[in-house]
C-alpha cells in the first residue's frame, strides 16, 4: 500500500509519498495546478510504482484550490481523501517539535498521516447537490453584502438627514428608497415640489402614502440638523444602485435554487415545518446525501454545533459551548430553519418552550431544537415521504 500526500497550494503542488513502513518513496515532487502538471503527475506515481487499487491519495481542504485535483485523480480511479488541514497540523505537530516548515516537508507529513489514520476516501457530490450547493453559498454571500451596503446607508442617511427613518418610519420600504434615489439629500428634498414628491410616494407606496407624507418630508427637510455633503449624497446614490443591483441577483438565485431543488430528491424537505426553499435548499445541498449521514449527531457534528468539553483533573467545565468545527453555512441554515420549526410546529414549540421554562437562552433552546430537526430532516429525505405533524414535547414527558 503506498500512501500519497499532496500539499495544495494555488499554482502548484507538491506530492510526496511514503510505504507501509512509513518510509519516503523517493524525494517529493513539484507539479502545476493545470492539464500538463497533473499528466506529469500521473507520470510520477506511476514512476513510483502506485496504482489506483493500492494507494491512498491525501490533500488538505486548502479553500478551493484542491477541488479540481481531487475531482481529476477521483475520475483516473484514484482513492481520494479530503482531510481538514487542522487535523494534520495537529499531527505533525505530534511527530516532531522541530520548526521546519516546507511545501515538501508538510506533503511528507500529510501522507504519514494518511498512513496513520487511513482516513475514507470522500465521495464526489451529486453534480445537482453540488450546483446547488455553488448557488446557495452564492446568495449567502450576496445578502451579507448587501447587509452591509444597507448598515453603511444607514449611517451615511444618519448624518445627512437623520429625521427621514423617523417621517418614513424605516429606511427599507419601496417608499424610502424611491425618494432616497430621487432625493439623496436634505437640500434637494427642501426645494422640491410636493406635488412631484406626493406623486412619487403614491407610486411606490402603492397608494398608501401621499401629499400629507410629502409635506411631512419637506418640513423635516428644512428644519433638518444633518450636515449636508455632496460627498455623502453621492455615497448614498451608489449605495442604493447596489442595493438594487443586490436585489435583484437574491431574486435570480431564489428562482434557480427553487428550479434545482424542485428537481432533486431533496424536494421532500419542503414538507418540513420552518424549512423554506432558501433553506430546504442550503442544508440539502450542504449535505450532499442524507445516506452519509448515520444519524442526526452526524449531522450536528458536520455543522459545528456539537458540544465542546473542557476537563483537566477535578475542574470541569460546566459551559458548553458549540464547537462551530463545521460548515458554517450548514449551522446558518439549521438555526434558521429551527427558530422558523419552533413557531410553525407546535412539537418543535412545545419542546422550545420547555428549555425556555427552564431558563435557557433563546438560543440555546433553538439550538437544541435544531437537533431534533436534523433527525426529521434526515428521515424525510431518506424515506422520500412528506412530513407528518407529531404529537407536542407535552404529550411525552420522557423525549
Amino acid at each position: 500500500m503506498l500512501y500519497v500526500g499532496i500539499d495544495v497550494a494555488k499554482a502548484f503542488h507538491v506530492a510526496a509519498a511514503v510505504d507501509e513502513g512509513g518510509g519516503v518513496v523517493g524525494p517529493p515532487f513539484s507539479f502545476s495546478n493545470d492539464a500538463a502538471g497533473f499528466a506529469s503527475l500521473a507520470s510520477w506515481l506511476q514512476s513510483r510504482g502506485a496504482a489506483p487499487s493500492g494507494s491512498l491519495v491525501v490533500l488538505e481542504a486548502t479553500g478551493h484550490y484542491h477541488v479540481a485535483l481531487a475531482r481529476h485523480l477521483a475520475a483516473s480511479g484514484w482513492r481520494v481523501a479530503v482531510v481538514n488541514p487542522a487535523r494534520v497540523s495537529a499531527f505533525r505537530r505530534a511527530e516532531t517539535v522541530r520548526k521546519c516548515k516546507t511545501d515538501a516537508v508538510d506533503a511528507v507529513a500529510i501522507a504519514q498521516f494518511g498512513r496513520f489514520y487511513r482516513p475514507e476516501p470522500v465521495p464526489a457530490l451529486p453534480p445537482d447537490a453540488e450546483g446547488l450547493r455553488h448557488l446557495t453559498r452564492c446568495r449567502s454571500q450576496v445578502v451579507a453584502q448587501r447587509t452591509q451596503a444597507k448598515n453603511r446607508l444607514t449611517a451615511v442617511i444618519d448624518r445627512v438627514f437623520p429625521e427621514f427613518a423617523r417621517v418614513m418610519g424605516g429606511l427599507w420600504s419601496a417608499s424610502s428608497r424611491a425618494v432616497l434615489a430621487a432625493y439623496p439629500s436634505p437640500c434637494l428634498l427642501a426645494d422640491a415640489d410636493p406635488e412631484a414628491l406626493a406623486a412619487l410616494l403614491s407610486t411606490a407606496s402603492r397608494g398608501r402614502h401621499g401629499h400629507e407624507r410629502a409635506c411631512a418630508l419637506v418640513g423635516a427637510a428644512r428644519a433638518s440638523v444633518g450636515c449636508p455633503s455632496e460627498a455623502l449624497s453621492c455615497e448614498a446614490r451608489v449605495l442604493l444602485g447596489l442595493l438594487d443591483g443586490f436585489d435583484r441577483a437574491i431574486a435570480e438565485l431564489d428562482v434557480l435554487c427553487a428550479e434545482q431543488l424542485a428537481a432533486s430528491s431533496a424536494a421532500v424537505l419542503l414538507t418540513v415545518p420552518g424549512l423554506g426553499v432558501v433553506t430546504a435548499a442550503a442544508i440539502a445541498s450542504e449535505l450532499g446525501d442524507a445516506s452519509s449521514f448515520g444519524d442526526a449527531s452526524k449531522v450536528i457534528a458536520y455543522a459545528g454545533m456539537d458540544a465542546s468539553r473542557f476537563q483537566s483533573g477535578q475542574f470541569e467545565g460546566r459551559r458548553a459551548h458549540m464547537s462551530k468545527r463545521g460548515s458554517p453555512y450548514l449551522r446558518r441554515a439549521l438555526m434558521i430553519a429551527a427558530d422558523a420549526a419552533r413557531r410553525a410546529d407546535p412539537y418543535y414549540g412545545d419542546y422550545y418552550q420547555a428549555l425556555r421554562d427552564r431558563g435557557k437562552h433563546h438560543w440555546v433552546a433553538v439550538s437544541a431544537v435544531a437537533r431534533k430537526l436534523a433527525g426529521t430532516i434526515l428521515a424525510v429525505w431518506r424515506e422520500q415521504r412528506p412530513y407528518e405533524p407529531r404529537e407536542p414535547v407535552a404529550a411525552h414527558p420522557r423525549e
